[in-house]
Formats: structure tokens, sequence, C-alpha cells
């Protein structure tokens, strides 16, 4: 599976992304069949999502209850699965996502030699395609991954603050629900810390664009590089803390606490007194309920 490690973190596309219908609806057209799902690899969840889909009983942002068997294919081929009865034929029941159909054609999407997806067409019939459809949906499943390569390289613009250069918030958000659906998964606790600032003056932008960036830097140095940092407010940030619980958050918040302490302490004659407050939230520890903590953690804590 390191094929697709690093994609589909970034990438959530919109309810009506247009483009991509146009794409699943020439799919149809042209091989005449009347259902076409177009499925992308979201990496951190390990789900494969909807992302377009035509005649298919499923909605645009709905995960595939299991994708054990399509996960397997795609971790050990590049080659498109054709089946032309699926009556007799063995094939996992999850790659029939239309009950009715009789035949199959499923071929993967690559960006830059690396699996985000899978391009799934069914017909009605029995022997519905032939050599030339794959070559053909093997044209049209380029297409469909240019159009996300795009997508994901403009969500890479937008995932950093442009003053402290930690993640932006709503990355930040998103990588909240990532890791505690990672956490139910495989039962390892994780945090999410505040750090708030609290200078003399709030409404005091020079200081601000002083003491925040360098607050940053001091965090990026105390935090493993698997930690996510936001700015998350004026003068706060928030910290997702992987597979770290109560008792290790707590060593976390205090570290950081006493590292910003010193860097203002070092400023305070420039910047004046700032005080510095930290508080955590732990999954499933302090909150068990993982909605709750999605909740709490993107709004109090950040």
């Amino acid at each position: 599976m390191g094929r697709r490690a690093k994609l589909g973190r970034l990438f959530t596309p919109p309810d009506d992304f247009a483009v991509l219908d146009v794409l699943t609806t020439k799919v149809c057209r042209v091989l005449g069949a009347p259902s076409c799902c177009l499925l992308f690899y979201e990496a951190a969840s390990g789900n494969m999502v909807v992302i377009s889909t035509q005649g298919v009983p499923l909605a645009k942002g709905q995960p595939l209850k299991d994708t054990r068997a399509i996960a397997q294919w795609l971790a050990d081929t590049t080659t498109p699965l054709a089946v032309n009865d699926i009556g007799i034929t063995q094939v996992d029941p999850s790659f029939v996502l239309v009950s009715e159909a009789k035949s199959m054609l499923w071929v993967p999407l690559f960006i830059a030699g690396r699996i985000c997806g899978a391009l799934a067409v069914f017909h009605l019939q029995k022997n519905a395609f032939f050599g030339s459809d794959v070559d053909i949906l093997d044209l049209i499943s380029s297409q469909a991954a240019s159009v996300i390569e795009l997508y994901l390289r403009m969500d890479e613009i937008t995932v950093t603050d442009f003053l402290t250069g930690l993640a932006s918030r709503p990355y930040f958000l998103e990588r909240v629900k990532e890791e505690s659906l990672r956490s139910e998964r495989y039962g390892s606790p994780v945090s999410v810390i505040a750090v708030l600032l609290k200078p003399p003056d709030l409404s005091d932008t020079v200081t601000q664009r002083k003491i925040l960036p360098e607050a940053a830097s001091c965090l990026k140095q105390i935090l493993r590089r698997s930690d996510v940092i936001t700015r998350s407010g004026d003068w706060s940030f928030a910290v997702i803390l992987s597979e770290t619980g109560t008792a290790g958050s707590e060593v976390v918040s205090r570290k950081v606490k006493q590292e910003l302490l010193q860097l203002v302490g070092e400023r305070s004659e420039e910047l004046g007194d700032i005080a510095i407050e930290t508080k955590f939230i732990c999954y499933p520890e302090s909150e068990p309920d993982r909605e709750q903590f999605v909740s709490l953690a993107s709004s109090e804590y950040s």
C-alpha cells in the first residue's frame, strides 16, 4: 500500500464537482453502460470515497462500507479488472456496486505513479465489454486523474497559514476528524492541545506579527514532526498529538508552556508581558465520544 500512502489526505472534492460528473457521464455514453462510479482513495482514513456517480446507488462523499478486497486489488496490480459474467466469475461482492449488474469493468487511477482511486463501470448485460473498452476507460481515467491532481495541487497552496507557515485551520480541522477516526479504528488515543498567548493588548498587531512566527518556530522545535500545528486564532495555536493520551499530553503541555514563557520572557522589554495558557482534550480518555471530541477540538480547542 506504500504507493498510496501520501495521497488523499489534502483533497476533499465539493459536492457539485461538475468536471468529474462530465467524465462519468461520458463513460456511460461512450460504453453504452447505465452505471459508472469514480472513487477516490483517502489515505488517512483508508476509505474509498465516491466523488462522482451516474446510475450507482451511492451519494457523493459516501465511503464504501467494505474496501478490503478493492484495496488489495489496487495494492497488488496496476491492470484493469474486467468481469463479463458476474454470475459465474468469482469476484468479491464489494466490487459489485450495482446489484443488478451482469458485467463490470474497474480501472485504477494513478497520479505520478501512485494509486489515487478507481473508475468503475457496470452493465446490466453479460459480455458487455471488449478490449477496446478497456483502452477507452484507461484514457478517461487518465483525464479524471489529471483533474484530481490539479485540485490536489490547489489544496497544497491553501494548507499553510500565511503568517506562521503552520497548517491552515481548515486543514487542521480535517486532520482532527481523520486522526479521531484512526484512533477509533486502531484503539490508540489522540489529543488536541490549545495554546493561548495573552498579551496586554489583544489589538496590538505589531506585537502579534513579531511574536507569532517565533512562537510557531518554537513549537515546531519542541513537537514531533508528525504532530500537526495550526494558528487557530489571533493569539492562539492548536496541536494534534497522535497516539498520545492524557499523561503524554500533560507532559507536552507543560513543556510547551515552559518554552513559550522563556521565549516571551526574553523579549519582555520589547513585547511586554505575555501570559501563556494551555489546555488539552484526549479521545477516548477524557472525552469518550468521538463526535463530541471532534466538536470540542474544532471549537473550544482550536
